[in-house]
């Protein structure tokens, strides 16, 4: 008896195969199952690890660091680019000579660019290239500057059409 191929195999199986109908199950209930459609996160922040190291640490070495991150996970990951232009601001006025500044300045150069905002975008480079002239975020921002209409923004789930 010859084995049949794999792909036909497979589509054997699937040809009789349907969907199961949407229903709602206990998140504990959930386990092995599969969405039916995309969940909606009911906040526009991620849980308030920053704010609290913030609260406790005011000045602390690493609150630099963790808002440029912010700064990435609120507008790349959230895709709230309000909260990500707030924690933009406060990155650079709280800690104006920081080390993690050429991060969160290139977090919102990609961030304006995969949302559309080319225009920002372009200032924010060229900001870059003014204040982290010999950096490899100065290298990546003139890449950027030479194709701002690339289809591919530098972030997954943000290809431009």
């Amino acid at each position: 008896m010859a084995l049949m191929p794999v792909t036909e195999a497979l589509a054997a199986v699937l040809a009789g195969a349907e969907p199961l109908p949407e229903e709602m199950i206990a998140l504990d209930a959930a386990h092995h199952r599969v969405l039916a459609r995309d969940v909606a996160a009911r906040r526009t922040q991620p849980p308030a690890a920053v704010s609290a190291m913030e609260a406790e640490f005011p000045k602390g070495d690493l609150l630099d660091d963790a808002l440029a991150e912010e700064i990435f996970a609120l507008g790349a990951e959230m895709k709230d680019l309000n909260a990500a232009e707030e924690t933009f601001r406060k990155l650079i006025t709280i800690f104006p000579n920081s080390n993690a500044l050429d991060n969160g300045y290139t977090w919102m150069a990609i961030i304006y660019r995969c949302m559309g905002h080319l225009e920002q975008a372009q200032k924010i480079n060229a900001d870059i290239l003014r204040l982290f002239p010999r950096s490899r975020h100065a290298a990546l921002a003139r890449e950027r500057m030479a194709h701002p209409e690339a289809k591919a923004c530098g972030l997954s789930g943000f290809e431009r059409g």
